[in-house]
């Protein structure tokens, strides 16, 4: 009978769920990847909450007697295009992607090590994406500079005009850091073989004769990536149904009184007047609020109507809406609410 044991698994957890969730994303394999499965006899299963790799027990010792390091690398594709409405992601698609490993991570004494060093994955986990096709002088923005792999320097000197990345690397794929020898810069890029798919990150996950990487070191681990909930400025626009004006609203979750702008007068695109009130800070986005409802409490100063108090609803994920303000990017919801 063969018996397989878990060599390591990834785990997906992100804060707008508050739970672990891969519901969004699915994960691409190199066919690199694909050959080293089939050379150690491993099997790739994806799980609920991420995936795992097995290996089979009478196989262990193809991984226990590696002279030197072998790279796994999983892609992460977005299977929810509204992904980045409610993720706190910040990167250029295509010409940038998230970057995830176990070379640097910190192993502890944890069920779990994360493969990022912030709590939630940051900007700075972010790296410049790299094809074989690429003009490196062109996308480095220099010409002499220090290319280095794992410590190791592959390039020093000055670049042409038309070298591009696979007359460099070959099929050398994986993390690579340049030194610009002008401003005495390091930017790490990530070269990427061809035909990947429209992916927003990379896992590249080493098992080998290197410290922290060992098979005992590594076997059984479980690494985990947690993505950040993004904020957003929520704006609540309330329509009086009789055409009476709403200058009181008081927002409200729970029994907690929620900090918004006085109510404005608008007119609307319908010809409708509204009240509209809009979150003084950022407030973050949740698949549901069902602990802490949200209420409103509106009011007519004249008397025209009494007191009312109404549920409300949270931000539609689909409709979050991007704005640039002083070269600062920010996010809000737009809810029309009518009383």
């Amino acid at each position: 009978m063969i018996i397989y044991e878990k060599l390591f698994e990834v785990n997906i957890f992100h804060e707008f769920y508050n739970s672990y969730s891969i519901s969004d994303i699915e994960f691409e394999l190199p066919s690199r990847t694909h050959h080293l499965l089939s050379m150690y006899a491993l099997l790739f299963k994806r799980t609920s909450t991420g995936f795992v790799v097995l290996y089979k027990q009478e196989k262990a010792f193809l991984l226990q007697q590696l002279k030197e390091s072998i790279q796994f690398t999983f892609f992460l594709k977005m299977s929810n295009r509204y992904l980045a409405n409610f993720t706190l992601l910040d990167y250029r698609l295509s010409q940038e992607n998230y970057y995830f490993n176990n070379s640097s991570a910190e192993q502890s004494d944890k069920s779990s090590t994360l493969l990022h060093p912030q709590e939630k994955v940051q900007s700075n986990d972010v790296v410049l994406n790299i094809h074989p096709n690429t003009i490196l002088s062109k996308t480095l923005g220099v010409n002499n500079l220090v290319i280095e792999k794992t410590g190791a320097v592959i390039f020093q000197g000055e670049l042409t005009d038309t070298a591009n990345a696979f007359e460099f690397f070959g099929s050398d794929y994986g993390l690579y850091s340049a030194l610009l020898s002008e401003s005495k810069q390091m930017k790490k890029f990530y070269y990427e073989p061809p035909n990947v798919p429209e992916v927003f990150g990379t896992i590249d996950l080493f098992v080998g004769n290197q410290e922290n990487m060992r098979f005992e070191d590594v076997r059984n681990r479980s690494y985990e990536i947690r993505f950040a909930s993004r904020k957003v400025h929520w704006t609540y626009y309330f329509i009086s149904n009789v055409g009476h004006s709403i200058d009181g609203v008081e927002i409200a979750s729970g029994k907690t009184t929620l900090s918004f702008s006085q109510p404005r007068q608008v007119t609307l695109v319908n010809g409708k007047t509204a009240a509209s009130v809009t979150s003084e800070e950022s407030l973050p986005l949740k698949s549901s609020y069902n602990g802490d409802k949200l209420f409103a409490t509106i009011s007519n100063s004249s008397s025209k109507f009494p007191e009312k108090r109404i549920r409300l609803p949270s931000p539609d994920v689909n409709k979050i809406k991007g704005l640039i303000t002083s070269g600062t990017q920010t996010y809000f919801s737009e809810m029309y609410i009518y009383v």
